[in-house]
């Protein structure tokens, strides 16, 4: 087998707190920076290009204000998750994704991913301080192929290899109190507290064909503005209240009709 993996590859990941800053919110829920050793058996005259493939599969964000909803949504779903330019590697940068040539023998190539999602959200919707934020419920899901491409000669929408794959899901839901000092602003809603440690999955699923697409997740962001419905509620009566009824009269008179 000319591919395979030179060490057991676990990813590593670290939980990290919401950012509260002075200007707004900035809700970074985790971060991994994992790296994997891959051994290729090379052929004279071949070139291959070793690192990872992301794909955002699910995207979910919605920020609640006093009087408004703000929906972050992403379309369309699958789509690569890269910066423009690089697909279908996370990082095209041979820092990250190495490229070896074709030297004769076993060649090691360690390929590495970094990544941190963060959304920004400011305290208040403008204009004012009137409009407070209150609530965030947030959800992304992200499959990620460790990938080996043939680069020698015309590229193909193909890899020579996959050797592994691992997803992982961030999920949260957070109550907001503006009035509270910085740092203490975001509470977890009770029950949805779900940052996920990302599973391996083995044996690896099909990579979706949105990686061939020159379409990013960062470019297919978009937000959308609605009204809040407000219901008061109220122990007061509804209408005139009637002060002519006797209660004796009615009860007697349900009787006689019975």
């Amino acid at each position: 087998m000319p591919f395979r993996l030179g060490k057991a590859f676990s990813p590593s990941y670290k939980l990290l707190k919401p950012l509260e800053q002075a200007g707004g919110l900035a809700l970074q829920l985790a971060e991994w920076d994992s790296a994997a050793l891959v051994e290729i058996t090379n052929e004279p005259g071949k070139k291959f290009k070793v690192g990872f493939v992301q794909v955002l599969f699910d995207n979910e964000v919605v920020a609640t204000y006093k009087s408004h909803i703000l929906t972050v949504s992403c379309a369309p779903l699958p789509v690569l998750d890269s910066d423009p330019g690089m697909l279908p590697f996370y990082e095209a940068d041979v820092a990250y994704s190495p490229e070896v040539d074709g030297a004769v023998g076993t060649v090691r190539a360690e390929a590495k991913i970094y990544d941190s999602p963060e959304d920004p959200f400011d305290w208040y919707k403008a204009p004012g301080t009137a409009n407070p934020l209150i609530n965030v419920r947030y959800r992304l899901k992200f499959k990620t192929w460790l990938v080996v491409r043939d680069i020698t000669g015309p590229l193909t929408q193909s890899f020579a290899a996959v050797l592994t794959q691992f997803n992982y899901v961030l999920e949260a839901g957070f109550n907001v109190d503006v009035t509270r000092p910085l740092g203490s602003r975001c509470g977890f809603a009770t029950g949805s507290e779900k940052p996920n440690k990302p599973d391996l999955v083995s044996p690896t699923t099909p990579i979706h064909a949105c990686v061939w697409k020159d379409v990013v997740a960062n470019d297919c962001l978009s937000e959308t503005w609605k009204d809040r419905a407000l219901v008061v509620s109220s122990t007061a009566p509804i209408g005139a209240p009637n002060t002519g009824v006797n209660v004796k009269n009615i009860a007697q008179s349900v009787f006689n009709k019975g």
